[in-house]
C-alpha cells in the first residue's frame, strides 16, 4: 500500500510542477461559493468551492461511522482546486481502507437482506467519485421494483459547468 502510495504522490509531485498544467488549473473554471451553493453542486465540486459536505460523514453508512477521515475542502473553486480534493481524497481512500481492513470482523462478508416492504419508500445516499450518489425505490406487493428514481451527482454539477466556463 505505502509503495502504490508513493508512487501516486511522485506522480502528482511531476504533475504540479509542470508550469504548463498549472498554468491550465490555476484560476480556470472557478466556480465561487455562493454560485455553487445555487446550483446545490455536490462532491469534489462542491468542496473545491468551500462547501464542506460529504455524504460519507454527513449520512454515514457502512462502517463509516465508526472510520475517520478528513473532508478535504478548497476555498479558491478553480480546477486547481478540484484537482487538490481529488488528489487529497485519493490518499484518504488509502487511509479508509486501512481502517476498514483493520476493524474488518471476522466472519461472514455479507449479510442477507430482507425484502422491501410494499409501498413503502426507501432511501440511500453514498458518497460517489462524482458526489452525493441519491437512489430511491419502493416495491410493489409482490416484491417487485415499482418506481425507482436515480439523482447522480452529474445532474446538479453539469449544470453549474456554464458559470464556470465564464470565468
Amino acid at each position: 500500500v505505502q509503495s502504490v502510495l508513493a508512487d501516486f504522490d511522485e506522480v502528482v509531485e511531476i504533475s504540479l510542477d509542470n508550469t504548463m498544467l498549472m498554468d491550465r488549473l490555476e484560476g480556470a473554471g472557478w466556480l465561487d461559493n455562493e454560485i455553487a451553493r445555487g446550483y446545490g453542486v455536490t462532491g469534489y465540486v462542491a468542496r473545491a468551492s468551500n462547501i464542506d459536505a460529504d455524504a460519507r460523514r454527513d449520512h454515514p453508512f457502512a462502517a463509516y461511522a465508526d472510520l475517520h477521515f478528513p473532508i478535504s475542502v478548497h476555498q479558491s473553486g478553480d480546477v486547481y482546486a478540484r484537482t487538490m480534493v481529488r488528489v487529497e481524497e485519493a490518499r484518504t481512500a488509502v487511509d479508509i481502507i486501512t481502517q476498514a481492513l483493520a476493524a474488518l470482523p471476522a466472519g461472514p462478508l455479507t449479510a442477507p437482506v430482507g425484502s422491501l416492504p410494499a409501498w413503502q419508500p426507501a432511501f440511500s445516499i453514498v458518497e460517489a467519485w462524482r458526489g452525493a450518489l441519491i437512489h430511491w425505490v419502493m416495491a410493489d406487493a409482490e416484491g417487485r421494483l415499482y418506481r425507482v428514481k436515480v439523482r447522480d451527482p452529474s445532474f446538479v454539477n453539469w449544470p453549474a459547468l456554464s458559470m464556470a466556463l465564464l470565468k
